[in-house]
């Protein structure tokens, strides 16, 4: 099971009442309560990031697959210059978008231990 890295969640504050109207540290009650772990987090898409990594895997992949054209000499060799930093770039590029685009999958598949707050918010 993966582990989440961020949670963005809010947690409430609980207030405690004063004992007899004193102000002295053991009045204020340091023991846990099960109010206190209750998240108000709202799940909402994070659409920018979702745009993000879908052009970062296309763009990525494209300039893979010029680059690699370009190797196999499909393409006229006259661009043989340009293929080192496209495939530089396409492999930059498709890395993260690929990453995510596994996570975003997993989390549409509704695998165990995804969710939205694996995606980090832009």
């Amino acid at each position: 099971m993966p582990v989440t890295r961020r949670r963005r969640a809010a947690y409430e504050s609980i207030q405690t009442e004063d004992i007899d109207g004193e102000d002295d540290v053991d009045s204020y009650g340091y023991d846990y309560q099960d109010k206190q772990f209750i998240s108000t987090y709202e799940e909402k898409l994070p659409w920018k990031t979702i745009s993000f990594v879908i052009f970062f895997l296309i763009v990525g992949m494209i300039c893979m697959t010029t680059a690699g054209l370009i190797f196999t000499e499909i393409i006229d060799q006259t661009y043989v210059d340009r293929a080192s930093p496209l495939l530089i770039l396409g492999s930059l590029m498709v890395i993260p978008g690929g990453y995510y685009s596994f996570i975003l999958a997993s989390i549409i598949m509704k695998r165990e231990g995804y969710s939205w707050e694996d995606i980090p918010e832009l």
